[in-house]
């Protein structure tokens, strides 16, 4: 029973199990953006998006990977800031200085303002993978079709003054 499952057996698996899900998330996470970009962005099918999106990830493999490894970075300093005990001191600092009870109004904005630094950080690392990965994708798109190049070109013949010189 649960020695079994908890035994050299479990911790075993564990170690085999644990850098297999990490290595899959770090090919699927990329790829399912890239994914939500097509289907979002370029209003393709499903079986279309799903392959632009592998041709994309094959395309700028070790751009995305180096994206989604800086972005992993910037939330892991992010995240220890927030759990250092530095900010822990200095959170029970300022409990001291203006609290008396828990029932009073400063106690309650104080952990008001803890909570929403810990919220806030939810709400601007998911957008920053989002933004980040956004740019990878325009970046891959402009580099593989020239997006820009051609409406220059088709700009070619036009009078407009901006590149008349």
């Amino acid at each position: 029973g649960l020695r079994f499952f908890f035994g050299v057996t479990f911790f075993k698996r564990l170690f085999l199990i644990a850098p297999a899900l990490f290595w899959l998330s770090l090919f699927l996470i990329p790829l399912l953006s890239y994914f939500l970009y097509f289907q979002v962005m370029e209003e393709r099918s499903f079986g279309k998006s799903l392959r632009e999106a592998w041709r994309q990830f094959r395309y700028a493999f070790g751009g995305t990977i180096g994206v989604l490894l800086m972005l992993l970075f910037v939330t892991l300093v992010y995240y220890l800031l927030l759990s250092s005990p530095v900010f822990g001191l200095y959170m029970s600092l300022l409990d001291w200085h203006f609290t008396g009870d828990t029932g009073s109004l400063s106690f309650q904005l104080l952990q008001a303002a803890y909570l929403l630094l810990y919220t806030l950080g939810f709400q601007l690392v998911l957008p920053l993978f989002v933004i980040g990965l956004g740019f990878q994708y325009l970046s891959n798109v402009e580099y593989a079709e020239g997006r820009a190049m051609q409406a220059r070109i088709a700009q070619i013949g036009t009078k407009n003054k901006v590149y008349e010189s």
